[in-house]
């Protein structure tokens, strides 16, 4: 007999509590939040939403639709990065900047953003901006390329550690909220580009919010891409690798995150890979388990019905 629920692939469930925990933090934290009623309410929106996609995606014949269905969690995880900025002081009203800025100048003498700043030129800056704004629609051309060229298990794999990598990192933004340094620095130079250094400013005064800094979800889910492109075609991986690497860079040199943050995340990437490959490597051995049980009760349920309905032989 099917399980209830057995419908929901570890990344539905990972989000499933990951939103249930969300929800409890803010019933019990988040009461003088001015929009707490309506983000306990979106929360149970999306955990219904999401159980009702993947029972759908599982009757669905058509990839198009089940391409739409199977990447709900990456959609939702867009709400909860927009969500997190609204919980960043849930715990604590300030920022913790100052003993980001004072570790890193203490181990390397310079803050690492700063000492950045004898590259400036409006060259090395679109270059920079380039690789930071093709990081945004990367993540779907991937979702894309795994489920239509590879195939959707692949898509599953490649989920599962982006939504553990940006979860771990959502709930770092407001256990250890940090502004960021282009919301604090003061006295730098200003960044000089073109056309992508215009498209970021707009990005960062639309998408963006104060805070969402420590740990670096962006280098945390370039880094999941990193690995699940090596994992399933290496001429990707060979296109993906150096735009990523460069990102990092571009992170700091933007004044987006501070070192920390990078390094943060991209542990917290190498972490999500690791732990999501052994998770879907138990719940295929469950399953695996799940099915032989099955079949050997169907064996033998089956072989004395087999031999009631043979013929006795007649004595000669």
């Amino acid at each position: 007999m099917r399980k209830p629920f057995e419908f929901l692939r570890p990344v539905d469930r990972l989000l499933t509590v990951y939103l249930l925990s969300l929800t409890l933090i803010l019933i019990v934290f988040g009461k003088n939040n001015s929009g707490f009623s309506s983000l306990v309410f979106l929360n149970l929106i999306f955990i219904l939403g999401l159980i009702s996609f993947s029972f759908l995606r599982e009757k669905l014949i058509s990839n198009v639709l089940g391409f739409g269905l199977a990447i709900f969690p990456l959609i939702a995880s867009i709400y909860l990065y927009k969500e997190s900025g609204q919980m960043v002081h849930i715990f604590y009203p300030g920022w913790y900047d100052n003993l980001i800025m004072s570790f890193e100048i203490n181990l390397f003498g310079v803050l690492p953003n700063f000492w950045l700043e004898k590259f400036f030129s409006p060259v090395t800056t679109e270059i920079f901006m380039f690789a930071y704004f093709i990081y945004l629609p990367m993540i779907p051309f991937l979702c894309i390329y795994f489920y239509f060229k590879v195939n959707p298990q692949a898509l599953d794999q490649f989920l599962l550690p982006l939504i553990l990598a940006y979860s771990i990192c959502f709930l770092g933004f407001f256990i250890f909220p940090a502004a960021s340094p282009r919301f604090v620095l003061d006295g730098g130079k200003e960044l000089e580009g073109f056309i992508f250094r215009k498209i970021m400013l707009y990005i960062e005064g639309n998408g963006q919010f104060q805070g969402g800094s420590f740990p670096s979800a962006h280098c945390a889910a370039g880094t999941v891409m990193i690995f699940l492109s090596y994992r399933f075609d290496k001429k990707l991986f060979a296109f993906v690798c150096p735009i990523i690497l460069l990102f990092f860079l571009a992170t700091v040199y933007g004044r987006y995150h501070y070192f920390s943050d990078v390094i943060a995340g991209i542990l917290i990437g190498l972490a999500s890979v690791y732990l999501s490959a052994r998770l879907s490597k138990n719940v295929g051995a469950t399953r695996q388990f799940d099915r032989l049980t099955a079949l050997s009760e169907a064996k033998e349920w089956v072989a004395p019905a087999e031999k009631a309905q043979l013929p006795k032989k007649r004595a000669i």
